[in-house]
């Protein structure tokens, strides 16, 4: 029996509205969906994963411009208390002071109390190891435990653009999960080219959220540090992960198959398309169950700038030379074990330019001048940066590194 296509639902929402009148707004999205899926219904533990992991709190009229707006949490916690009254988390990490005092400069301490949830820092122990069969960039990846252990998952996502990953959706809001205690602030280990377009395809791989909240109330153009506002009025939600940011995107105005170096994927791959050639969803609207309003009413356009101010062409070098760099780790292994096992390393132009004892230390040195530079717009250097480790224990997937 062929399955039903993945649903996604559309519909305008002014940000003038009040917070009520925003929350029934998310209720109509979701029944449109035909209400919570069964997976919420029945977890005994629930993830959800609103936008708040960037202390950016900044606001036009009133409105949100780089983070999820609190009442979209309340609405989707007070559809899930009617059905399921076992354990609720909401989770993220906006950098060293943690979560806390940003969730509570927000709101987030009544909500909490009111529907029984507790709040984890995605960045707080124990720590557990999860396997991701498939990864494209990594097979085994480390999150919290509770974070790990939820048996189904929610993200709410902020409409904004990212420089690196070109648009910041369901997938990309997944990406504050990672500890920075395990993989640097802010996860830097995993966030220049190759890994980070194709780890956000691991974490949906992994945690698959079964409801999917885009809110665009007032979207973040340009770039997601201190982007400038915009006006763009609408909210989705989707049962799948990739056909929700797949629509997200095509109502920022970009092409959800467009590719390297198209606008807005000027950086890097289109983690979007990748998601759906690896069988995560579909990133076709003839694939998809689209529901509410129409698109073209519902269309704002975004805009991208340059990451670095380089154009793609310098992007693509970078990427080619991280390549050559990572066949010097590969063909080196058993002298580098000899030397640095253990440790981390940033090998630049086939040569280890530094080594660092952990994680904070590798940071210190990946800031270094020489790691990222532009000397007459004719070098630009990123490190092949690596945790030096035996074959049987190493996470990476190599072959991500084959076709730059």
């Amino acid at each position: 029996m062929r399955a039903a296509k993945p649903s996604v639902s559309v519909l305008k929402a002014s940000y003038q509205l009040e917070d009520t009148m925003v929350e029934e707004k998310v209720f109509k999205v979701v029944e449109l969906l035909g209400g919570l899926p069964e997976s919420l219904r029945s977890a005994s533990k629930i993830l959800v994963k609103p936008n708040i992991g960037y202390a950016d709190s900044r606001r036009h009229k009133g409105r949100l411009i780089a983070l999820s707006e609190p009442c979209i949490t309340r609405a989707v916690l007070r559809m899930i208390r009617d059905v399921n009254k076992g354990e609720v988390i909401i989770s993220d990490n906006p950098g060293p002071a943690g979560v806390r005092p940003l969730a509570a400069k927000l709101g987030y301490g009544r909500i909490l109390k009111e529907f029984d949830v507790r709040l984890i820092d995605a960045d707080s122990p124990p720590f557990v190891d999860v396997e991701v069969p498939g990864g494209t960039v990594m097979r085994r990846y480390t999150f919290n435990r509770d974070v790990a252990e939820a048996d189904a998952v929610v993200s709410i996502a902020k409409m904004k653009v990212h420089l690196f990953c070109g648009i910041s959706l369901c997938m990309k809001n997944l990406f504050g999960l990672p500890p920075p205690t395990i993989y640097g602030a802010p996860r830097f280990y995993l966030h220049y080219p190759f890994r980070l377009p194709r780890c956000l395809v691991d974490l949906a791989m992994y945690f698959k959220p079964s409801l999917n909240i885009i809110e665009g109330l007032i979207g973040e153009d340009v770039q997601e540090w201190h982007g400038p506002p915009v006006e763009s009025n609408v909210l989705v939600a989707g049962d799948n992960i990739v056909a929700t940011d797949s629509v997200g995107t095509r109502l920022m105005g970009f092409n959800p198959n467009g590719e390297f170096p198209e606008t807005p994927f000027l950086q890097d791959i289109n983690h979007v398309k990748l998601a759906a050639e690896v069988g995560l969803g579909p990133n076709d609207l003839s694939q998809i169950d689209l529901r509410g309003d129409g698109l073209e009413e519902t269309t704002t356009q975004f805009h991208r700038r340059l990451a670095m101010e380089l154009p793609p062409e310098f992007h693509l070098k970078a990427r080619e030379r991280l390549a050559r760099d990572v066949q010097y780790y590969r063909q080196h292994l058993p002298e580098l074990l000899t030397a640095y096992e253990g440790r981390y390393v940033g090998i630049v132009e086939g040569r280890v330019a530094w080594n660092a004892a952990d994680i904070v230390e590798a940071r210190k040195m990946y800031e270094m001048p020489f790691v990222f530079r532009r000397h007459e717009e004719s070098r630009y250097v990123t490190p092949f940066i690596k945790r030096v480790e035996r074959e049987d224990r190493d996470p990476e997937v190599y072959e991500a590194y084959a076709k730059p």
